[in-house]
């Protein structure tokens, strides 16, 4: 497996970014799918829990580090 500079696989453009929770470490992916299940079970003011479930990967991260900030 290669990574590059930039922080990405070659074949297909997967971050290597990875978070620590409670001790665990887990991709971007991992940790933004554990954030969404978060707020579906519990939805901040303005969102449904629908569009929430609907949100990319990155909009899940970006709400979550703006609400815990």
């Amino acid at each position: 497996m290669t990574f590059f500079d930039d922080g990405y696989k070659e074949d297909k453009h997967t971050s290597i970014v990875t978070y620590v929770v409670n001790g665990v470490a887990m991709t971007e992916s991992e940790y933004a799918q554990k954030a969404r299940d978060k707020y579906i079970k519990n939805p901040p003011v303005g969102y449904s829990s629908k569009e929430i479930a609907r949100m990319s990967d990155e909009d899940i991260l970006d709400m979550d580090y703006f609400l815990n900030e």
